[in-house]
């Protein structure tokens, strides 16, 4: 017997589920875009079958996929008893205890255009005892990692995934766009950003550059180099580690 799934929402996250349950027997999946367009593109997209459709009361489970500011409309429009999970970081479904709501977040960067395969995501749980058993048989199915967590915890990790993973990748993709370079591909740099991130997750501060030396000659060399945009972040980030480290100089 299939599982009848709804995915509410055709951006990264609901191709991500897509990717996850495609082609897996043991799921019936079904779509809903906030148009008719939108959700027959993201169907063709991620080869759904385009005749498949079933009302949100005949599903086993729905995973909302859409914006924080978007769930709570959606919400309305579903029955109280339904298992929903939501797809979301920072949203709370406290307001709503008559409800049969859990929360499943992939602590993953996500976009359809290269997107990660299960065993890369893992996923934080916020259940209830309604809920519990059905979401832990989901994802263990998949071949998922992840941890029982409550709402703060959760708020704090997707906080901190927006400093490692967004904010993070704008900084070294504002670092290769400055390296304009003829006669080297930026490629030269892909073992610095290896080991940047290797280094990131030992248990040991290893900052290092001229903020962290206090090197305002190479600080000043560098401002000249930029643009008026760029000098205000490399300024910020410069001063911010300036102040952290300030004592062991």
């Amino acid at each position: 017997m299939s599982w009848k799934i709804t995915l509410i929402g055709t951006g990264n996250v609901a191709s991500f589920w897509a990717k996850t349950f495609h082609g897996n027997e043991n799921y019936l999946l079904s779509a809903i875009g906030s148009n008719p367009e939108k959700t027959l593109i993201f169907k063709t997209e991620n080869k759904l079958p385009l005749d498949v459709d079933f009302p949100h009361t005949d599903a086993d489970i729905v995973l909302v996929c859409v914006q924080d500011r978007f769930i709570d409309s959606v919400l309305q429009t579903l029955p109280d008893d339904l298992p929903i999970f939501i797809s979301a970081g920072l949203f709370s479904i406290e307001p709503y205890p008559q409800k049969n709501l859990g929360v499943i977040y992939p602590l993953q960067s996500l976009d359809k255009r290269a997107l990660p395969s299960p065993g890369e995501v893992p996923l934080l749980l916020e259940v209830t005892s309604k809920n519990d058993l059905l979401a832990i048989q989901l994802v263990e199915r998949n071949g998922f990692s992840y941890q029982k967590t409550d709402e703060k915890t959760r708020f704090h990790a997707h906080l901190s995934a927006v400093f490692i993973n967004n904010f993070g990748y704008f900084i070294m993709k504002q670092g290769l766009d400055l390296f304009k370079n003829p006669s080297l591909s930026t490629a030269i740099f892909n073992p610095l950003i290896q080991k940047t991130l290797a280094n990131i997750i030992i248990e040991k501060d290893l900052q290092t550059g001229p903020a962290k030396r206090n090197d305002q000659v190479t600080i000043e060399r560098h401002l000249t180099m930029l643009d008026d945009d760029r000098k205000k972040i490399y300024s910020f980030l410069s001063d911010a580690i300036v102040k952290q480290y300030k004592d062991e100089l």
